[in-house]
């Protein structure tokens, strides 16, 4: 039977953990009757679902109705507003995939102006997205934040105040299409220079806190001014950390590297629902758009009546103590800290040496026992994670290997690192000290630290400051400290650690990712080390035992909730491919599953693809004209016309036999001048936003071969024969791939 001291300290440990994720949790939404200068996320709501009755991506005729809708309702408020249509190209889009692409759009951005008294020439833009993917109403990504700017504007108009900047109000077209209608605002150097301060607002899912997740450099007055302003701070400095060295973007990278101020905020619980159809108005929590409302109506009041001429200033630490609590310092004493935790570390094993409480072999068994841990840990996420994409192979449909029940898998990953640790510990503590084991994991923890701050160095605090906290106790037990305060040291760990190891579990998703979630997990666990040193001396056995059933449990109900349903959907992937030069045609996918397999009878299997050949469903393909042919100093210079049939809204064309070294797109709203050429290898050209006009393009290429020029343009929709489509239980899937039809056609340009 386990003593009092057990029970406590393990029913004290799960309540923590509990407590410290439920904080991750948005504010209550307020309804429509609050007064008209309070911002109501019901209020938005009403605005949410006129934009995302259905989806609207770029070249649609239901983008330009949301575009419309969103031009009405600033006007109707009385602000300034006009669209801004231009050809935007951008290449970076694909450079972290290593491809020679040029992505390009004619976008309609919409720009709307709330007038302040210029006292300062610089104004503050908020800025969302109002595309959405394909296939999705978009409702979190981003129909939310276009709603919560909208209800914003209703605000600040009811207000009746004014504001010593102008604010400027940016719904940006071709978000999903590579940041295309930022590239478009941005490449206007008049209206860039006026920027003073970017707010951008971008989800990837459809609940959860508002997580302040991106900065710019040298963010040190940005964040005083967030955390001084923001109705609701939520965030920490290792988001930005971690944003910082992946390759992903979003409007606000553009900017960014312009040099622009700002800040990046989005919400991103749901992942399952994001790029997905399921992304509806109804099923958006309201506490989410709430606290968009709420931070971007308090920002816009702060930053309105702030000078915006020193944007920058050195960077700052800075991370949540308790839900909207956050601690923030300047950066540059990150290593005099760091100095002062490893001294910590290095006292108390001093101290334990001298009161003879640990052995050498002692400390290198434990630094073995450590470093076995984090191995075995690692191992563990990825293979359940490949275990479980094995078992539900449906799951690889969706982004990162989700599913609607995913949380399950993901607790049942945790107790299976948790049973791991035990066992290995409690044989450990059975065979050396208490001090002889912490003072090994400690050096280990002091290891990680210092190369933490190599590649992260405002984002250190998770590891720091726990690991100051468990050396602080620890010492304090050398002196016969009661054991319930040094098991606080080690408990504050657990409560700093549970809310992050949850967020990044909500990040990746069931991949084998996880793997470094559960080494996140064995920094926490042996950081409790003298907490399990206590339950291990009540019962052995109570720890493995509720592991094992935890992992159990979860996985049984992750198992028997591991079906589809029309409310909880699969997705698939399906597209119909046209060779109009060979008059054939065939249905195409990435995976074959339940439902897309009944068009799969005979398929045809290549490293990227499935296909099988099918009859014919004729669509006029696009068209190629040469408008202009000459040669200029060895290099042959073409003027190239695209179009194709109303429905598509997209063109990819790709060149061949001869090299392309220069494109410029020229769109309906004009091109791109010469001092901004894209210049080198390339390979593709893909263009968005198509009308009845078609588009230009101008490359230059090798002289003496023949340039093949293959075009495949994508319009929305499948050519279902009776009884085959959709079942209600399955949804097209994520991208541009899915639920298309593609028509391709191969043109020769001769010498």
């Amino acid at each position: 039977m386990l003593k009092k001291s057990g029970i406590y300290l393990l029913s004290g440990s799960i309540l923590i953990a509990v407590w410290s994720i439920s904080l991750n949790s948005p504010p209550d939404p307020i309804g429509p009757n609050a007064p008209d200068t309070v911002f109501s996320s019901e209020r938005a709501a009403m605005y949410l679902n006129e934009i995302c009755q259905r989806p609207h991506s770029t070249g649609t005729a239901e983008n330009k109705r949301v575009r419309e809708y969103i031009v009405q309702t600033c006007r109707e408020f009385g602000l300034e507003t006009e669209i801004q249509n231009t050809t935007a190209v951008n290449r970076r889009a694909a450079a972290f995939q290593g491809s020679s692409a040029v992505y390009s759009a004619n976008v309609y951005n919409v720009v709307a102006r709330l007038r302040g008294t210029g006292q300062t020439g610089k104004s503050v833009m908020v800025m969302a997205h109002f595309d959405s993917q394909p296939n999705t109403p978009g409702a979190g990504d981003d129909g939310a934040s276009v709603a919560a700017m909208l209800e914003t504007i209703h605000n600040l108009k009811a207000s009746g105040k004014t504001f010593m900047n102008d604010i400027v109000f940016l719904f940006t077209d071709a978000e999903e299409l590579g940041m295309l209608g930022a590239v478009g605002f941005a490449q206007d150097s008049v209206r860039l220079k006026e920027i003073g301060l970017l707010l951008n607002f971008d989800n990837r899912g459809n609940s959860g806190p508002l997580n302040m997740f991106e900065t710019n450099p040298e963010n040190g007055w940005v964040v005083e001014h967030f955390l001084k302003a923001a109705a609701h701070p939520f965030g920490n400095s290792l988001g930005y950390e971690i944003y910082r060295v992946l390759p992903n973007d979003t409007d606000f990278s553009i900017f960014r590297r312009a040099g622009i101020s700002g800040l990046n905020e989005g919400f991103i619980y749901g992942y399952v629902n994001y790029h997905s159809p399921t992304d509806k108005p109804e099923d958006l929590d309201r506490g989410s758009l709430q606290h968009a409302g709420d931070n971007m109506l308090s920002l816009v009041k702060h930053f309105g009546n702030t000078s915006l001429e020193n944007t920058k200033a050195d960077n700052v630490s800075y991370f949540a103590i308790a839900g909207e609590w956050i601690v923030r310092h300047p950066a540059s004493w990150n290593p005099v800290l760091l100095v002062i935790c490893v001294l910590m570390v290095l006292a108390y094993i001093g101290i334990a040496w001298n009161k003879k409480q640990i052995t050498a072999k002692g400390v290198l068994t434990s630094i073995l026992a450590f470093i076995a841990l984090i191995v075995l840990l690692f191992l563990t996420g990825i293979l359940l994670s490949l275990g479980i994409g094995a078992l539900y192979p449906s799951y690889r449909n969706f982004y990162s290997n989700n599913s609607y029940n995913a949380v399950f898998y993901q607790v049942s990953i945790v107790a299976a690192g948790l049973f791991i640790f035990t066992q290995l510990y409690k044989f450990i503590l059975k065979k050396f000290s208490l001090e002889s084991v912490m003072s090994g994991v400690m050096i280990m923890l002091s290891i990680i630290l210092i190369l933490l701050y190599q590649v992260i160095p405002t984002a250190v605090f998770f590891v720091m400051f726990p690991l100051m906290l468990c050396a602080g106790g620890c010492i304090a037990a050398l002196y016969k400290t009661n054991i319930f305060i040094v098991a606080a040291s080690s408990l504050l760990s657990l409560w700093w650690f549970s809310s992050l190891i949850e967020q990044i579990f909500v990040v990746f998703g069931i991949t084998v990712e996880v793997g470094g979630v559960l080494v996140i997990l064995a920094l926490m666990l042996t950081m409790m080390i003298p907490v399990f040193n206590e339950i291990f001396k009540s019962s052995g056995a109570v720890t493995g035992w509720l592991s094992v059933s935890v992992f159990l449990v979860m996985f049984i109900i992750g198992h028997f909730t591991s079906g589809f349903s029309e409310k909880e959907p699969m997705q698939t992937y399906l597209s119909y491919q046209v060779q109009a030069d060979e008059g054939k045609a065939s249905w195409v996918t990435s995976r074959v599953d339940d439902w897309n397999r009944e068009f799969f009878p005979q398929p045809i299997e290549s490293d990227t693809r499935i296909s099988n050949n099918t009859e014919l469903v004729w669509y006029d393909p696009p068209v190629l004209e040469v408008v202009h042919d000459s040669t200029v100093n060895n290099t042959r210079i073409l003027k190239l016309h695209c179009s194709t049939r109303e429905e598509a809204i997209s063109i990819r064309v790709a060149f061949s036999g001869a090299g392309v070294t220069d494109v410029a797109v020229i769109g309906p709203a004009g091109g791109r001048g010469n001092d901004n050429r894209l210049r080198g290898n390339f390979f593709t050209v893909n263009y968005a936003g198509l009308d009845s006009a078609g588009f230009d393009m101008v490359v230059e290429t090798e002289t003496g071969k023949t340039l093949e020029v293959t075009l495949t343009d994508r319009s929305l929709g499948l050519p279902f024969d009776a009884g085959k489509g959709y079942r209600p239980d399955v949804i097209p899937g994520t991208g541009s791939f899915a639920n298309t039809v593609q028509v391709t056609k191969t043109f020769q340009v001769g010498n």
